[in-house]
């Protein structure tokens, strides 16, 4: 029950009366908010003060006037501790009594920290990971069965969103993507696009054991959010297009179904600089898939699948061989998993066609060759610098020039370059094992981009795109940090 405490002056009766302390909506890590009454006879000014286990902590509200006896007044608490239990009360006073809450006991969230090992010396695709960390127990998705992970984090946090020029304009149903939450249709007039909560990652190797951690704080120095990271600054939440574009005539990158984005081999298609420039077109701050955006999507999807094997696990994605590419959204209304058989399309977290079965891939940002040597950013864009002499990326690995093109077998294993792919080249390795993809290096050319999706996730490709070469066989896909 709350009290009130005699200050002096005026009647006990008098004193403003605190009742119904309590949380409201979603208890975090560093922050919780709270509901509470305030009944004050005298209808007079009360100042409202939080006590966190029994210390004053900071006044809540300054000379608050009543023109009612009864007033719900609700405050957000922040700043505090992972994982800690807090005995929270209010105190209220109107200069001469005070009244006191009641006493509520909360627990901030705990870090949730989930992993998985990868056994490089293991063939197989899916025997050679198995879970570690809170992930341990957890039932693998398959195809769009999405096993025990449907409502755990991070993937009961990803929404999809109609965004206008960085704002969003409304929640789009999950499993609809044609209607907003509201019921109303979704138009041209937005992008669809996929939001990530940040998702900080640690990674290490102890001779063939790739180990990967995911946590939804920075538990330590060893855990990055490159993904959400943009010229050394966080942003909160990671924006990708749900599908696929081509433009020509310098028109914007957009993220839209019923769009014909792929018609064979089509001679107008865009340069790298090209489709930057097109997401520009649309958005100052939009770019297109980052190198770092793309490994979180790796990250999550062995995660969720216990497996390197894209192809088998969800789908192959459209066999663009044939040389068509049905409009985009033909998976609309089948969630943020789906696939079909038919068509081969695929959808992997609201991502349509990731990988294709064929030969178009996507363009990645934040990556780059010169000769032999393979520079990556922590956010920059390769469009932001010179493309022969990258400012603000750094040389990480130099590459085998006599291994390439071969199979994935191992894979550089620091956060800032994981799932880079080794070329390993070995005769009696099929593309049915390891990670089922294959890792191609090209030329010793230097500016040279990197793609990937051509076969499943970890596909990878060096691409030379000079400005008057187009590359026939790369779309792109829109990014966005806010």
């Amino acid at each position: 029950m709350a009290t009130s405490v005699r200050n002096g002056g005026g009647s006990i009766n008098d004193a403003p009366v605190v009742t119904d302390l309590q949380t409201v909506g979603e208890i975090n890590q560093n922050d919780f908010t709270i509901e509470y009454k305030v009944i004050d006879p005298q209808l007079t000014i009360v100042r409202h003060y939080l006590y966190l286990n029994g210390e004053n902590k900071s006044e809540i509200t300054k000379e608050v006037g009543y023109e009612k006896e009864n007033n719900t007044f609700t405050y957000k608490i922040t700043g505090l501790e992972i994982g800690t239990a807090y005995t929270v009360q209010i105190k209220c006073t109107d200069g001469l009594d005070e009244g006191l809450s009641n006493a509520i006991h909360v627990t901030t969230k705990e870090t949730t920290i989930y992993g998985f090992i990868i056994d490089e010396n293991n063939s197989n695709p899916e025997t050679g990971v198995t879970y570690v960390g809170d992930a341990l127990g957890e039932t693998p998705a398959k195809n769009s069965n999405w096993g025990s992970w449907g409502n755990k984090w991070p993937f009961n946090k990803i929404r999809v969103v109609g965004m206008k020029k960085g704002n969003i304009f409304k929640e789009i149903q999950k499993n609809n993507f044609r209607k907003y939450i509201d019921g109303t249709s979704v138009g041209a007039d937005v992008d669809v696009m996929i939001e990530f909560p940040k998702i900080w990652w640690s990674s290490s190797k102890t001779g063939s054991k790739l180990t990967v951690y995911i946590a939804d704080a920075k538990i330590d120095n060893s855990y990055v959010c490159y993904a959400h990271t943009r010229k050394g600054k966080e942003y909160n939440n990671l924006y990708i297009g749900a599908y696929k574009d081509h433009q020509t005539d310098g028109k914007a990158l957009r993220s839209i179904f019923n769009k014909q984005v792929e018609q064979g081999q089509d001679p107008d298609r865009y340069t790298y600089s090209e489709y930057i420039a097109s997401a520009k077109a649309n958005y100052s701050e939009y770019g297109i898939l980052y190198r770092h955006q793309l490994c979180l999507l790796q990250i999550l999807f062995v995660l969720l699948f216990k497996s390197r094997d894209a192809k088998t696990a969800l789908g192959k994605g459209q066999d663009l061989s044939k040389g068509t590419y049905l409009p985009t959204g033909t998976l609309d209304t089948k969630g943020l998993l789906a696939n079909n058989s038919v068509s081969g399309d695929i959808k992997f977290l609201g991502l349509e066609n990731l990988w294709l079965s064929g030969a178009v891939n996507e363009w990645v940002d934040g990556i780059f060759k010169k000769t032999w040597d393979v520079y990556i950013s922590k956010g920059v864009s390769i469009r932001e610098t010179d493309r022969f002499n990258p400012v603000g990326f750094e040389l990480h690995h130099t590459i085998d020039s006599v291994n390439n093109p071969c199979v994935i077998k191992e894979m550089y294993s620091n956060p800032q370059e994981l799932f880079m792919p080794k070329a390993i080249y070995d005769i009696n390795v099929t593309n049915s094992q390891y990670y089922r993809d294959s890792v191609t290096y090209g030329s010793n050319s230097s500016g040279i981009y990197y793609s990937f999706g051509g076969g499943g996730i970890f596909e990878f490709k060096s691409t030379p795109c000079h400005n008057k070469s187009p590359r026939t066989w790369v779309l792109a896909r829109l990014s966005f940090l806010k």
